[in-house]
């Protein structure tokens, strides 16, 4: 999972979501988008 649109200020993603994004199955195209989760 690349983090190019990461910039400093931003909450990085933690283990879960990197497994997500190494699991899951997107039948319709390439990427997945993770709102939310872990934001506090």
């Amino acid at each position: 999972m690349e983090n190019k649109f990461l910039q400093n200020d931003e909450y990085p993603p933690s283990e879960d979501t990197f497994f997500i994004a190494n699991n899951i199955e997107n039948e319709k195209g390439e990427y997945a988008l993770d709102i939310g989760s872990g934001s506090g």
